[in-house]
Parts: C-alpha cells; structure tokens; sequence
C-alpha cells in the first residue's frame, strides 16, 4: 500500500511536476524563508512554488522562430513607447528642472477626459488614452525646443480619424508666429483668424513623427463639400475622384477638420463671453464659470456654439473683403449679392437652433444616469457621426472620432459635369445679326476656253517624272 501511494504521489501531472516534487519544494522555500506564520502562509507559499515550477503547455507549441518574432516585436514596441514616456537622463545628485511653461500652454488632462469619453462611448482604452497623452506633451516639448521653435497654446487632442491603410491622430493648437503664411492670391483668412485660428498636427502612430497640415484655403473646403473620400492614412496621396481635388490628401484633411470643428464644437453657456464689438465675433473667458446643474447640461439651449461658422458660398468663417482699389466691372455688384443672401450667423448661438435637412441635429446621453453624483452628459452630433462634447461637473471637453464624413439621408451622388461651352450664339446666327454671321463658301473661278491643239500639248506635258518614257 506505501508503494502504490509513493507511486502515486511521484507521477509527474500534465504540466510536468509531481505532487512529491511540490511538497518537497514547497517545504524547503519555508525552511529557507522561515516565515512568522507559516501556517496561515502555507497557500501562498504553494502558489509561488507552483507557478514558479510550472511550465505552460502551449510554451512547447510555438516554434523557436515564432518565440524569437514575437520577442522582437516586444522589443520593438517597447522602444518605441520608452520614446514617449522617456524624458531627458537626470544626473544622480542632482534635481530635475522643469522647464516653465509659455503663457497659455497649460497641457490638458487627457487621462481624467478619458474615463469622461469612455462614459460618453468613447474609449480607446487605457493603454491607448495614455498613450496619447505622452504624444501630446512630447509634441509641446519637440515644437518649443526645434531649430526653428513654435510655441503651442490651446493645446487639445481633436480626436481620431479613420483611414483605408493607417488611421490619423490630430492635436489642435495655436503658434503665436507662425514661418509660413498660405499664399495670398487663394483668399484665404490669414494665420491666427478664421479657419485658420488654429493648426492641425497629425501622425499615423502615437510613437512616430507629427506632421502640421497645410493652411486651409476657401477652394478646398468648397470642392471638398462637393466630393466624398475615404481617407487613406497618407498624407501624399492624390484624392481621386470628382469634382476633383488636386491639392492632395494633407489639404482634404485639413479641410474636413475645418468642416467638422464649424459645426460641431460647443461649450456650456456661460464658459464664452461675447466682446464689446458684436461683428468681430471675438469671444472673452468668463472669469468666473458656474457649471449648470445637471438637468440644465441636460437641455440643448444651454449648450452653444463658440467656433466661427463657415459661409456656405465663401469656405471662410470671415466675409471676403477686397482689397482697395478700384472694383472690376461687376465686382461690386456680385459682393453686395452675397452679403445680402449669406448674413454671418452670430457666436454663441444654442444648438437647439441648428437645423439640417435630416431633422435632428443633437442628441442627449447621461451616463450612468441624471441622479449620479458623478455622471456624465454628453451631446452627439447627428450631421458629423462620431462628434462629441461632455460635461461633468466644471469639465466640459469635445472629442471626434470618425471617417471624417458628413451624414447623408440618400446615397452619394456626385454633382454633374459643367455645361459645355457653345462654340457659336445660335440665336446670334439664326437672326443674322451682330458680329458672328456665317462667311459665303468661296466658288472657284470658270476655266478659260482654249483651242485644241494647245489642249493636247498641255496633255504631253502633264507626263509625271516617275513615269518611263515610251
């Protein structure tokens, strides 16, 4: 009977150690180790030993060169976050200086909005929000300390668009001095106004490097309403398609970003205040900001628009203005057509006034509900699927995470051809008068009568000088 017992407790199990092995390992660990209570101890100690001698089944099944790939992409992934999350080497002894901050480059609180997104439907998850919050601050940290250096205020992570291939990230901001300026003859509203108040830095991976997308010019929001694209994760890839758009994939971007920032960022009422000038449409913070209660965040008349909108027939948030001089035939005349059929829409407008062809332009979600202490209200955008704003308490944020793309009721059709040009005014030419008529066909002139004989001579002479002579 002790031998069937001492055969059975030195069987090895499945996972490759016997229940002989354990014990004597489990006993060693303790005297080696000589807890205070080894008694109550003596489940965790058999954890350790356990999983310390275990060795997984499915680590036999993958082949050395599987093991070797996935280890090198561990490695690789975490290079690539340690140059994130890494800052400067700190000499020992000595303390690590922070560098001061530009005025108004206060970096937001990404990790605190992400468990407000994820109540509002948005979530990356954690290893992906915190991610982007090491990008974000080491893209501040890059910009102010480049050869050429751009301090960023206004900082805000705008969200996510999809791609074909590879997804973009974009971060919002503003550069006090901008180096370049878009070119002058496109009618575009210059750096730090309008459109282009703010600028757009995108990347395809939260480790790789940020691009600033280009200017935003009135022709590219204006072809790009007309064109539905999806987006291919490259920036220097042409945009097909008609109407077409030749400023390439950056430039279609920006210009949806342009689109989607008009008419989807609001603000509790109350955060904006509106300047003594009513037509500069230039806001002022409230110094002091009382949050609403939560069944008013609840109501769309408390929420209102603080972005400029854009002009349907312009592509700018600003009406055009000529320079001064004197105005060609008919110029005058087509700008007041325009202010008269286009008035500029005042900021600070509620979004329960916001109208669209498909009905309903905003919904309301509080999670987990209107009596939590701690809840969540979120506005969604109906026009822009993937558009959001939250408040929670004093914190209010707006998110996108989308395809970058207007809701359409119907299915896309693209707009038609232009007409042809006519070649001629038919009506012109059917009445005969004015300066096209139609010219008289010319008619050749009547031969001359000549005797035979100088026919027939003529006749010898036309012999061509390809042909033998007889």
């Amino acid at each position: 009977m002790i031998g069937d017992f001492k055969r059975y407790i030195t069987k090895v199990g499945p996972q490759g150690v016997s229940l002989h092995d354990h014990l004597t390992n489990t006993l060693l660990k303790i005297a080696k180790e000589r807890p205070v209570d080894a008694l109550n101890g003596l489940e965790d100690t058999s954890f350790q030993v356990k999983h310390k001698l275990v060795v997984p089944i499915y680590a036999n099944l993958a082949p050395e060169t599987d093991d070797a790939k996935i280890r090198a992409e561990m490695v690789t992934a975490v290079e690539q976050i340690s140059k994130i999350v890494s800052g400067p080497p700190v000499v020992p002894g000595e303390e690590e200086a922070e560098p001061e901050p530009e005025e108004g480059q206060v970096l937001p609180d990404i990790m605190g909005l992400a468990n407000h997104f994820s109540w509002a439907g948005v979530n990356f998850g954690r290893t992906e929000w915190f991610k982007v919050a090491c990008a974000v601050e080491k893209l501040v940290k890059a910009k102010a300390t480049a050869e050429v250096p751009e301090a960023m205020t206004d900082v805000r992570f705008f969200g996510k668009i999809f791609g074909l291939n590879a997804d973009y990230y974009i971060v919002e901001a503003k550069i006090a001095e901008p180096a370049d300026a878009p070119e002058p003859e496109a009618k575009a509203e210059a750096p730090g106004q309008g459109v282009n108040e703010f600028v757009y830095y995108v990347a395809n991976q939260l480790t790789g490097p940020w691009e600033r997308l280009p200017w935003c010019t009135p022709a590219m929001i204006l072809t790009a309403k007309q064109m539905r694209r999806y987006f291919t994760g490259d920036l220097k890839a042409p945009v097909l398609g008609f109407p077409r758009f030749p400023w390439g994939e950056a430039a279609y971007l920006r210009a949806q970003i342009a689109r989607i920032v008009s008419a989807t960022t609001i603000c509790p009422k109350g955060v904006y205040e509106a300047g003594e000038d009513e037509e500069s449409n230039v806001l002022t913070k409230a110094e002091v900001f009382k949050a609403p209660s939560v069944d008013e965040s609840a109501l769309f008349e408390n929420w209102v628009h603080y972005r400029g909108f854009l002009f349907n027939r312009e592509g700018r948030v600003t009406a055009f203005v000529a320079e001064e001089g004197e105005p060609e035939e008919g110029e005058e005349k087509k700008k007041k057509e325009v202010v008269e059929k286009e008035d500029p829409i005042p900021l600070l407008r509620p979004i329960d006034e916001d109208k669209s062809e498909n009905g309903k332009v905003w919904s309301v979600r509080a999670a987990p509900s209107l009596a939590h202490p701690h809840v969540v209200v979120s506005m969604h955008n109906y026009n822009w699927p993937g558009a959001v704003a939250i408040i929670s308490k004093q914190t209010w944020a707006n998110i996108y995470v989308g395809f970058g793309h207007k809701y359409l009721v119907g299915p896309y059709a693209p707009p038609p051809p232009p007409t042809p040009a006519l070649e001629h005014d038919f009506a012109v030419l059917a009445t005969g008068k004015g300066p096209m008529q139609e010219q008289t066909d010319p008619v050749p002139k009547p031969k001359e009568n000549k005797p035979a004989g100088e026919k027939e001579k003529e006749g010898d002479n036309d012999k061509g000088d390809d042909q033998p002579d007889e």
